[in-house]
């Protein structure tokens, strides 16, 4: 193949490419669910650090049954935000 040819082909591969994520940027990603762990591990406390904070409501969590609780990454998001321009006064 000649060369002006495969450059030719990689840059409308290159285009096509772009298109694709173009539109991928328009689709909304569903918001990420994670366990009382995740969090724990994100925020560097421990699990029971959570459920208290599920238990004073200034976490939103979803209730799956059985026990079972997941956090929206945007809940967490909202709350880290809160924390940070509205700390609590000891």
């Amino acid at each position: 193949m000649r060369p002006e040819k495969l450059h030719a082909g990689i840059s409308a591969m290159s285009k096509q490419t772009q298109l694709w994520v173009a539109r991928a940027d328009d689709v909304p990603v569903p918001d990420e669910l994670l366990t009382r762990a995740d969090v724990a591990r994100i925020c560097k406390v421990s699990p029971l650090t959570i459920i208290r904070l599920e238990q004073a409501g200034k976490l939103e969590v979803l209730r799956l049954g059985a026990g079972s609780v997941r956090i929206r990454r945007s809940s967490l998001e909202k709350f880290l935000t809160e924390s940070i321009t509205h700390p609590t006064a000891n």
